[in-house]
């Protein structure tokens, strides 16, 4: 599972708005903080709408994701979640994110599963105290007992824990769901085109005032053993999702830890996939599937397809050949 040990997540900044180029229409460009990273986001006006009512359109979105998802602020809905035992109050927003979650671990059969934060605490990129060291054993076996996407009941507006101790890790969909949530803002405000990205997770739609399409760099393996921009894509009313172990990692115990947990037994994999990226319709999805290929490598891709026959994705790869060297591996990235 992707996860991000960055404190103080949902940090927000006030919107700056810069405009680009002369011509009318013009894009207009608004940057700032969000979810512990930055987001960059464009659209194109076409009249007189005042960029005031669109930046509280987009600040709005924002707020809500962070007072739904956001595990470092205490009256969070996550939070209060993750504090409680037994049914909870949630609401309808809430309830129907985590069931598209749950769907695409269902999926994945468990490869990503969003009630790994009892794990993902233990070890040195968590809320631990002790960063030198990894976990034992029986602490993994232990937190592995509250850990699985069957121990959560998730009703209309109230989520069941069936078993004590679950809690619910919103970090591998919640930049994603805020990509979503801020693109709906800018439709709802008649917004048509537009590319909003929050920490490298984007969403796009319709095209720049020239026509042309909005064009997105990927990162993957670089020459040298580092990240490079290994192509850029075209990206139309679509969105697109990478997860990788190649930026959160610490060294623990004299071994690279990476951020990508598998939630069946609470350890690293052995390091297969450098990266995974999904295009798909909305970014929340593609999010949680970029996470799960980073457990499950090509294989997963099979899983995804049967489990949601009536989604568009796309999968580009990066792993690890026979040889030791980076190996692409596409699943209609061309179409």
């Amino acid at each position: 599972m992707k996860t991000t040990g960055t404190v103080g997540m949902f940090l927000f900044a006030a919107l700056t708005f810069a405009a680009c180029g002369n011509q009318d229409p013009s894009i207009v460009q608004v940057r700032g903080l969000a979810m512990g990273t930055t987001y960059s986001i464009k659209y194109v006006e076409r009249g007189d709408a005042a960029s005031a009512t669109v930046s509280g359109a987009i600040q709005k979105s924002l707020d809500d994701v962070d007072r739904l998802f956001s595990r470092y602020r205490p009256d969070s809905v996550v939070s209060e979640f993750n504090a409680s035992q037994g049914t909870v109050e949630v609401g309808r927003e809430f309830c129907r994110v985590l069931k598209d979650a749950l769907q695409v671990a269902a999926a994945t059969d468990g490869a990503f599963d969003p009630t790994v934060l009892p794990l993902f605490l233990l070890y040195p990129f968590g809320d631990v105290v002790d960063r030198s060291r990894m976990p034992d054993d029986e602490a993994i076996r232990r937190a592995l007992e509250s850990v699985g996407f069957g121990k959560l009941e998730v009703g209309d507006t109230t989520v069941r824990k069936r078993v004590p101790g679950v809690m619910v890790d919103p970090n591998a969909f919640a930049k994603g769901y805020g990509v979503d949530r801020v693109a709906s803002a800018l439709r709802e405000s008649g917004h048509a085109d537009f590319m909003v990205e929050i920490g490298g997770e984007v969403r796009c739609a319709g095209r720049k005032p020239d026509g042309s399409p909005w064009r997105i760099g990927i990162e993957g393996p670089g020459p040298d053993g580092g990240v490079a921009a290994v192509e850029t894509v075209e990206l139309v009313d679509c969105a697109i999702a990478t997860s990788g172990d190649y930026r959160n990692f610490v060294e623990a115990d004299g071994q690279r830890v990476h951020h990508v947990l598998d939630p069946r037994t609470g350890r690293n994999r052995a390091r297969r996939v450098i990266t995974a990226t999904v295009r798909a319709e909305d970014c929340a999805f593609a999010d949680a599937v970029a996470t799960a290929l980073m457990i499950t490598g090509p294989d997963g891709i099979g899983l995804v397809r049967a489990a949601f026959p009536q989604r568009h994705i796309a999968v580009l790869m990066f792993v690890i050949g026979p040889d030791g060297a980076a190996e692409r591996v596409e699943s209609g990235w061309q179409g």
